[in-house]
C-alpha cells in the first residue's frame, strides 16, 4: 500500500498499540521484510535446518553428538539419549 504511507502507518501502529494493548487486542503487524539484492557473502539463504544442526548435550552444554537409529551419544561427556517412541528423551535426571 503506498497511501497513507509507511511512517503514517507505523505512527498509528504506535498509537494503537498503547491505547489497546490493555485489551489484547492490538492492530496487527502490516510490514512484510524482503531481502533486496544477493545474499550477503557467508549466509546460507534458507537451508533446510536439520535436526543434527541444533540439537547440544542437556548435560555439559556441547554440540558433539553422535546419532544412529535409536539414540544420540555425546562425545564429550559420554551421555546417551534414547529415543523412545520417536522422540529423543534429553531429561536431566536429579
Amino acid at each position: 500500500k503506498k497511501f497513507p504511507g509507511t511512517k503514517t502507518l507505523i505512527f498509528l501502529e504506535k498509537i494503537y498499540q498503547k491505547l489497546f494493548s490493555f485489551a489484547l487486542f492490538g492492530p496487527s503487524v502490516f510490514l512484510k521484510s524482503v531481502l533486496s539484492g544477493p545474499e550477503p557473502e557467508g549466509t546460507t539463504g534458507n537451508k533446510k535446518v536439520v535436526l543434527e544442526d541444533i540439537l547440544i548435550c542437556t548435560y555439559c552444554g556441547k554440540d558433539s553428538l553422535l546419532f544412529n537409529k535409536n539414540k544420540i551419544k555425546c562425545k564429550n561427556c559420554s551421555s546417551v539419549f534414547i529415543k523412545e517412541n520417536g522422540i529423543y528423551n534429553f531429561k536431566i535426571s536429579v
